[in-house]
């Protein structure tokens, strides 16, 4: 995997981790202005892991934004249910 691509695939997993604390921020995307971000992050995320695995076979490329998303969701929900809890006092 070329160093774009590997740069390209954790750019992707971390839109796609902080895309996911939106869209639980989004009730579900009830929320507009939530739900709007975390369709921009997610629409950001596929676009950069298509771009590389347009660089990388396609096997490593996909196991790679996969393998390192869990560690940026759980690094992001732990600052999202912080923020999350402020908002309901």
């Amino acid at each position: 995997m070329s160093r774009s691509a590997l740069v390209l695939a954790f750019v992707a997993a971390i839109l796609f981790a902080v895309g996911g604390v939106f869209m639980k921020l989004s009730n579900g995307l009830a929320r507009a202005v939530p739900g709007s971000i975390a369709l921009g992050l997610f629409l950001g995320g596929a676009v950069a892991q298509t771009v590389a695995m347009k660089h990388a076979e396609l096997g490593i490329a996909y196991v790679f934004v996969l393998a390192s998303k869990p560690s940026w969701r759980s690094f992001s929900a732990r600052s999202s249910s912080t923020r999350v809890s402020r908002c309901r006092k």
